[in-house]
């Protein structure tokens, strides 16, 4: 009886296993089947194939890295399979190459190429031939022709209203699109802000702004190593506040537009006392000592009202979906947010030591 139940159970298990392995295996290119086996058991579980997309198939491969023996092998297909599908559903849309598709299509390809890597680096030598080493080198030099066509579409105006995924000036800073610092910004603008209908509309108008300089700062950084040391300091307190932004998020998530609007603001605050508020400060605290009358805190009273009113209008701009009204509004919330955190601080800071100043004297 017992022999009975387990043929019977390994007869459903191909009966599963067979359709779905056949599927995966049609865009497989000769990564093996057993690895694909592997996968579907890894996945199937989760969510049914026919329903994973790109996004799935690349965050499968990641969460191997999270597993106590990662298997590489595995994680090449994963990411193979992620290529792939972003191919088809492009294809499937009738939706031109963008650069959102080369640079996505890049950072897979490179993915794939460390998972092979670390598969050759694991294993013994004699495992792996001459052509497993040169599929690598063929990845490294194909992902950079992708990251070179993604860079093209920036520049000639092709991009979608989701693109700017390159993230210029950090992966200049640090060197990769695959460093963790700007995987950590990346993951923090298009899996966390962009998710909402809020952080699409405000990256709609921030690209147009970010992308007017940004590759000519990045092409700077990246040929001045004396400058790219420099921005890694200085970048260091903005992944905190991204870091910190990722789990505001999290706590919020209950309402995703409520929690992308309380982002904004709280990462527009925090950047205006990292970076904006000591310039700020020093040029009032200096003009106080040359003799010029430091305005009172309260002379940013205008500035908050104009901040009261931004944020009813995009919550307006939110409520009837109106794109223009939500990239204006909340493209100028930053914006307002900025200079009222970093302003108001300045001046209070400057009249406080002014004030003690003159106790001291008197």
């Amino acid at each position: 009886m017992r022999t009975t139940g387990i043929v019977v159970a390994i007869v459903c298990l191909f009966i599963v296993c067979i359709p779905a392995v056949t599927a995966l295996d049609q865009g497989n290119s000769g990564d093996g089947v057993s690895n694909t086996v592997s996968f579907l058991i890894y996945k199937v579980t989760a969510k049914p194939l026919s329903q994973m997309n790109a996004k799935d198939f690349e965050e499968a491969g990641d969460q191997e890295n999270h597993n106590p023996i990662p298997n590489y092998g595995y994680q090449a297909v994963y990411y193979h399979a992620a290529s792939v599908h972003l191919d088809r559903e492009y294809v499937a849309t009738h939706k031109a190459y963008d650069s959102h598709f080369y640079s996505q299509q890049e950072l897979l390809l490179r993915k794939r190429s460390e998972a092979l890597s670390a598969q050759i680096e694991k294993s013994p030598a004699d495992e792996y031939s001459k052509e497993e080493k040169k599929k690598v080198d063929n990845l490294q030099k194909l992902a950079q022709s992708k990251y070179n066509e993604a860079y093209a579409a920036e520049h000639s105006g092709k991009q979608s209203v989701t693109s700017g995924h390159l993230c210029l000036i950090v992966t200049a800073t640090f060197g990769s699109p695959l460093a963790s610092e700007v995987q950590l910004v990346r993951e923090y603008r298009d899996g966390t802000v962009r998710q909402s209908y809020t952080g699409s509309q405000f990256f709609t108008g921030f690209n147009a702004w970010y992308y007017s300089f940004s590759p000519a700062v990045a092409s700077y950084i990246a040929t001045h190593p004396l400058v790219k040391s420099v921005m890694r300091v200085c970048l260091v307190p903005l992944l905190e506040i991204v870091f910190l932004s990722q789990n505001l998020h999290a706590v919020l998530g209950f309402n995703p537009e409520i929690a992308t609007v309380c982002v904004l603001v709280f990462a527009a605050a925090f950047f205006s006392l990292v970076y904006i508020f000591p310039p700020a400060f020093l040029t009032v605290w200096l003009a106080g000592r040359k003799g010029w009358k430091v305005p009172a805190p309260g002379s940013m009273r205008p500035v908050l009202w104009v901040w009261t009113l931004l944020l009813f209008g995009l919550a307006a701009g939110i409520l009837l979906t109106f794109d223009f009204l939500t990239i204006i509004t909340s493209g100028l919330l930053v914006a307002c947010t900025i200079i009222l955190i970093a302003g108001t601080a300045s001046l209070t800071l400057a009249r406080y030591l002014a004030d003690w100043s003159c106790i001291r004297q008197g």
